[in-house]
């Protein structure tokens, strides 16, 4: 014997909040500096605590940001800002 139910119940949309930019200053979220191989050499790489940067923050590659489930790695010539969401953005300098 199979029984199967289906139920359908209207859902109201998540609520998904915006914090207000602070300062780009993401200086308080720096863990240290270490060297990174990006290309063909070794360049000084800024650690970030990701649990830090808070919206309004920019910073520029090259960096790796630490985070509790996964590392970002920010390669020379990309800028990072986080974004009211706190979703942290990369734009490619030219």
């Amino acid at each position: 014997v199979t029984l199967r139910v289906t139920a359908v119940a209207p859902v109201e949309p998540p609520q998904i909040l915006q914090s207000p930019l602070g300062p780009a200053d993401a200086s308080a979220a720096i863990l240290g500096q270490k060297s990174a191989w990006f290309g063909q050499q070794p360049q000084p790489t800024t650690l970030y605590d990701r649990d830090m940067l808070h919206p309004g923050h920019q910073f520029s590659g090259p960096a790796i940001v630490f985070q509790y489930d996964t590392t970002i790695v920010i390669p020379p010539e990309w800028e990072t800002a986080v974004d009211p969401f706190h979703n942290l953005i990369l734009t490619r300098n030219p």
